[in-house]
Order: structure tokens, then C-alpha cells, then sequence
């Protein structure tokens, strides 16, 4: 509350319920902001502001068409290619357009739903579709929810007069109003023409989404079908405002409000219809009374991106071949094709580690009573461990393996358990002996150098530590 500066202007999901979405929407407009791309989420913008892209624009020439699909694959949404159809204000195709086709061996028909999502309640069932070259139209209109079946029933009876009924709408709403009816009043006769219809809908924006990539901030019905040139009679209509229609409508029972919801179902009908026209135009079908939008199809971009290599150019054409065969030579000798399959290299094993044959063994004696409580002791076990230790004789110093043996205890009374020396316990075990170690303190202290340089070179051939000082 102390910062006096206003907080940065992103759009969300919940700007169609605050009563700033079209102020906050113009702003977002002349800034020419991220956030107006519908589909980017949170943490791709800020990945995107990382790399200094911040508007619609600089986002656009981030694009690069791939040079090799693969087959079968669904095909990634591009946000990059979304900025692009925006700022070229033209509708890019991506992948093979014959897949966008719609299927045209039976009647299409357009649906859409309203409902009231609080309460599970479908309560208007809008279909159009044209037959003998007349527009047919059904608003099923429930009062409450005891007249959901009934237009239920109503609409299966009128999908069973179609001719090979081929359903088509916009979204995934419809998709769960289909299920939803079928579990709570039965499923429908196998094989039957609705059964078929049902089960075999189209949904448009499936068909579109990542593949056809209008020069609309999102893909939504009325941004996409507003592009192609269609109007809704009341501009402020949405799913959102239908809600609130519905709710005034059963305040007050008025017919005015009940026609403005029959209105905007069918318009939504229209709207999918001319969407539907332009995708048939778009992929070569022709779409019946409809333009088709300009179009770009983002594999032929890849001859007119720029590159930062010129075109080779002499006067002399034999330069000019002579360059060219160059190139293909390079390929020809410096890429390598295997003829052969790889051979698996054989997995390396670990060097193991020479092990010292002790040439002296020496026992230290186990304590003949606890030496916390004086008791019995009791015979555990026995270890032992092999460090290079010095031999002194008379004349002599020799340096071998010796093998210490120590007897472990456990104390009868007390329960005391003799422990190892940290040198000798498993982990901690040092290499050099105690007589190598004592004769390094006795050199250094009969020295009595305050400070020295210590060159210790350890000869492992003959496992003698050499100390100098200076």
C-alpha cells in the first residue's frame, strides 16, 4: 500500500468478471502487451521477459518454421506463430491442412448449449442446419430442471428426423452436456444415426487449435467468428452474461429477457457456421458463401526468412559453379555415414586395488578385566587391519606390512564393549603405522625447526615417507 506507483498491467482469466476489462484491455492494446495472448501462461510470459520479450511484436520474430515434421505427432501450439498471424493481421496454417477437413458425407448440423454451471442444469439446446436450401432452426427452452429431459428427449427425436446428422460445435462444453445427458437419462440406441452423431461429434476448436492460427488474441468463438466479419446484435453477449440473463429471468419471468438468450444461442449457431465455412475455404473446399481469409502457410516462410549469409554472386559463372560444387564436396568429405551397425564398447571394470601380503604379524593383548567396572570379560571376535609401518633394528630400518590383530571384548557385568581406535576402525583406517608416525614427531622435534617446508614425496615403490626442512 506504501508504493504509490500502480502494479504492472497483466490480463488474466478472471478480467471477464471485473468491471475494468475493457479499460485494462485498451491499455494492454497500446502497449501492445504479452499478456493479451489468451493461451501463454504465467510462468512462459515471465520465461519470455527473461529473454526481453515483452510485447506481441517482439514475440512475432521469434518464430522458425521446424524443416521436418514428424508424422503422426500432434502438432505443438506456437504462441510465437499466434503473434505473428497478429501482426501480419493474415491466418497462418500450420502442418497439413487436409486434416482440418470437416466431414461433408451427411447434414451438418451446428449446436450449442446454454447452461447454469452452479446448478448442473442444461436449460437451452440451440441446433441449425440447412436443408433444401432453407435455414432450419430448434431453441429448446426448459423452465427448470424437471424439463431437462424433456428437451432431451425432444432433441434426439429431431437428430433422429436428419438425414445422416453430423453434429459440430465449438469447445469441449458441449462434449461434457452429451455426457452428462446419457448418464442421467440413459444411453442411447447402438448404432442407431444419434448414436452415431453423438458419439462421433466435431469439435471445431480441436480442429483448429495449433493448426490454424487466426490474427485473434484467443481463440475463442466470438474473437475468431468476429475476425470473419460476424456481429452479435448485443455486443456485450458472452457465456458469462448469459448467466446473468438466466438469473433475471427467473426473477422475473420475462419473455423479453428469455428472447435475448434465444437470440444469442442462435447467433453463437451462425457465428459457428461461418467458422466452419471459412476452415472449408481455408484448406480448398470452398465454403459456401464465404471469402476466403488470406491465408499463409508457415513452411513457405522458410524461403523468404533472412539469413545472415548473402548469395554467392561473380561475374564469372564458373566461380559461381565452382562454389556451389564446393559445398556439396565439403558434404561429401566431411560427413560420415555408418556403413556398419555401432559396436558396443565393452563396459570398462574398475582397477582393483593390489592387496598388501602383511610380512609381520603382531597381536596386541586384550586387558584381563573391564577397565570400568573390573569385571569378566568375554571374547567377541577378532580383527585386524594392514598399514606400512617402520621396522627399527640395531643397524637397521626396514619398512613393511604389518598386520595388526586385535581381540575384541565385551564386559559381563557392565556391558561394556571395547571399541577400535578411530585409526582402525573400517572408514577412518590410516595407511601408515604408529612407529612411521612417532618417528616423524621425534625427527621434527629434535630439529626444533619453527617453521619448515615439508617436500614429502612418498616413494610407494619402496613405501618410505622422506620429510625435508629448510
Amino acid at each position: 500500500m506504501s508504493n504509490t506507483s500502480p502494479p504492472d498491467l497483466i490480463l488474466n482469466r478472471h478480467c471477464p468478471y471485473c468491471e475494468f476489462r475493457n479499460s485494462c484491455a485498451k491499455k494492454a492494446i497500446e502497449k501492445n502487451d504479452l499478456s493479451l495472448l489468451a493461451g501463454l501462461t504465467e510462468q512462459e510470459r515471465a520465461r519470455w521477459n527473461r529473454r526481453g520479450i515483452f510485447t506481441v511484436h517482439q514475440l512475432s520474430h521469434r518464430f522458425r518454421p521446424r524443416f521436418k515434421r514428424l508424422a503422426g505427432k500432434p502438432e505443438k501450439y506456437h504462441h510465437s506463430v499466434k503473434a505473428l498471424a497478429i501482426r501480419e493481421q493474415k491466418v497462418h496454417l500450420v502442418g497439413d491442412p487436409q486434416l482440418l477437413q470437416v466431414p461433408r458425407n451427411g447434414t451438418p448440423i451446428f449446436l450449442d448449449v446454454e447452461a447454469m454451471p452452479d446448478r448442473d442444469f442444461f436449460y437451452l439446446i440451440g441446433i441449425r442446419w440447412d436443408e433444401a436450401g432453407k435455414l432450419v432452426r430448434h431453441s429448446l427452452w426448459a423452465d427448470d430442471e424437471g424439463d431437462e429431459r424433456g428437451i432431451w428427449g425432444r432433441f434426439l427425436e429431431i437428430m433422429s428426423a436428419v438425414e445422416k446428422p453430423i453434429l459440430l460445435h465449438y469447445g469441449s462444453f458441449e462434449t461434457a452436456f452429451f455426457r452428462k445427458m446419457i448418464k442421467r437419462y440413459g444411453a442411447l440406441t447402438t448404432n442407431s444415426p444419434v448414436d452415431r452423431a453423438v458419439s462421433s461429434a466435431v469439435n471445431v476448436l480441436a480442429l483448429i487449435f495449433a493448426n490454424v492460427y487466426f490474427p485473434t488474441y484467443s481463440n475463442g468463438l466470438k474473437d475468431v467468428a468476429g475476425f470473419l466479419g460476424f456481429n452479435w446484435s448485443d455486443p456485450e453477449s458472452s457465456g458469462l452474461q448469459s448467466i446473468v440473463w438466466r438469473q433475471q429471468w427467473e426473477a422475473s419471468r420475462d419473455p423479453r429477457v428469455a428472447e435475448k438468450l434465444i437470440t444469442y444461442n442462435q447467433e453463437d449457431c451462425e457465428a459457428l457456421r461461418l467458422v466452419v465455412s471459412a476452415l472449408s475455404a481455408i484448406v480448398g473446399g470452398g465454403g459456401q458463401g464465404t471469402a476466403e481469409p488470406e491465408t499463409v502457410h508457415v513452411d513457405s516462410l522458410k524461403k523468404s526468412l533472412p539469413s545472415k549469409w548473402r548469395a554467392f554472386d561473380s561475374p564469372l559463372p564458373g566461380f559461381v559453379q565452382i562454389n556451389a560444387m564446393a559445398h556439396w564436396n565439403y558434404q561429401r568429405d566431411r560427413v560420415f555415414v555408418r556403413s556398419v551397425p555401432l559396436r558396443k564398447k565393452s563396459p570398462r571394470t574398475a582397477r582393483r586395488k593390489s592387496k598388501r601380503t602383511p610380512s609381520l604379524s603382531l597381536i596386541l593383548p586384550m586387558p584381563s578385566s573391564c577397565p570400568k567396572c573390573s569385571g569378566k570379560l568375554k571374547f567377541s571376535g577378532e580383527k585386524s587391519r594392514v598399514v606400512k609401518d617402520l621396522l627399527f633394528g640395531r643397524n637397521s630400518l626396514k619398512c613393511r606390512a604389518v598386520e595388526y590383530k586385535f581381540r575384541t571384548f565385551r564386559c559381563r557385568n557392565c556391558g561394556y564393549v571395547d571399541p577400535l581406535h578411530e585409526w582402525y576402525a573400517r572408514g577412518h583406517a590410516r595407511r601408515w603405522g604408529w612407529n612411521i608416525l612417532s618417528y616423524f614427531v621425534v625427527v621434527l622435534l629434535r630439529r626444533v625447526v619453527p617453521s619448515f617446508r615439508q617436500h614429502s614425496s612418498r616413494r610407494r615403490d619402496e613405501g618410505v615417507m622422506l620429510v625435508s626442512f629448510s
